[in-house]
């Protein structure tokens, strides 16, 4: 895993005992999440079709934890100095 200093994209937050919340760049495909923890991770190849399940679940960070974070290349996000 790598990690990144960028500019992290403003969140949405979200009802979640993991996920403070997500921002998602459809153009590029890359799904950004926030954990309650504080570290921001961005996720490469994310579908539209896999969002809309994201923001049908009932559990965001079940869905998150199944369908994006076992399956998709990921780094870790540092903000930029």
């Amino acid at each position: 895993m790598t990690t990144s200093k960028t500019k992290i994209p403003t969140i949405t937050p979200v009802s979640s005992s993991n996920l403070a919340g997500y921002h998602y760049d459809p153009a590029k495909q890359v799904f950004t999440v926030k954990f309650s923890s504080g570290t921001h991770y961005a996720y490469s190849g994310v579908s539209a079709k896999t969002m809309k399940g994201f923001h049908e679940a009932e559990s965001k960070g079940s869905f998150f934890a199944r369908e994006i974070r076992s399956k998709h290349a990921h780094e870790r996000l540092e903000e930029e100095a």
